[in-house]
């Protein structure tokens, strides 16, 4: 009868021996987005974003939340990230806000001009219903066409 120890994974590693390549992994992954001059993905809070940032280092997202040292050292990074990019990271902020309000403008113009072209296409049907149910009620009376 064979045991595994339920500390070991399918590939015969520790969990903790996977836990410390994912801590190296983010490490590798923050050094090279701070050597490219790059901040970290950040939610449009101004949160990191856990999930690409997990993209990138190629494991789940739940990592952070399992894995203490994972967590912290994204901390790190964050903290790090934050003050190089402070004055950047204002300005992209409100340059997003700018963005969004101009998209949403422009999404509510067209959406109001769909309406417009909408309520006239249904007028325009309105009357043709009642020219036809005038003609229909004529063809009833009288059984011609007129």
């Amino acid at each position: 009868m064979t045991t595994r120890a339920s500390t070991t994974q399918s590939d015969g590693r520790s969990g903790r021996d996977i836990a410390a390549q994912y801590v190296s992994q983010l490490q590798a992954a923050c050094e090279r987005l701070w050597q490219n001059g790059e901040p970290l993905p950040r939610l449009p809070t101004g949160e990191v974003n856990k999930s690409a940032v997990a993209a990138v280092c190629g494991f789940p997202r739940r990592v952070f939340a399992t894995n203490p040292s994972a967590l912290e050292k994204l901390n790190e990074w964050d903290a790090r990230d934050r003050e190089r990019h402070a004055s950047v990271s204002d300005f992209d902020k409100a340059q997003r806000v700018r963005e969004r309000t101009s998209r949403s403008d422009e999404y509510t113009r067209k959406l109001e001009r769909r309406v417009l072209e909408l309520e006239a296409e249904v007028a325009g049907l309105r009357r043709q219903c009642a020219r036809l149910a005038t003609i229909e009620q004529l063809m009833v009376r009288t059984g011609k066409l007129p």
